[in-house]
């Protein structure tokens, strides 16, 4: 029998991105459910299967053009669940600051 807490936890089941017309939709569905800040516009590229690359552009305006930087930058993989919703996951990975303790002691500043 199943009981109200196995119903909520099942995972849902989602469509796997598999032609353009998938993509585009999920695509535009990020860049509108992404927060921003007044000015900043966001743009999701698709990079591979269901994973995107986020990148948030905020206006610099410089002495002679406007010109736009990369504010904030993610890695999202984006499905789209049975009902057609969008489901977000962000697998960014964020470098320690402290090199010694992200890579175990090894010292790999010539690579970095």
């Amino acid at each position: 029998m199943e009981t109200e807490t196995d119903t909520i936890n099942a995972p849902q089941k989602v469509t796997p991105i598999d032609d353009g017309t998938t993509v585009n939709r999920v695509k535009s569905l990020i860049e509108r459910k992404m927060s921003r800040t007044v000015g900043e516009t966001v743009v999701a590229k698709p990079v591979y299967g269901d994973f995107f690359r986020v990148n948030w552009y905020a206006a610099d305006n410089g002495d002679f053009a406007i010109t736009y930087r990369i504010s904030k930058s993610r890695f999202v993989r984006g499905t789209l669940a049975e009902d057609g919703s969008l489901m977000m996951e962000d697998k960014t990975i964020h470098r320690a600051h402290n090199t010694d303790q992200a890579f175990g002691g090894l010292d790999l500043s010539e690579y970095l």
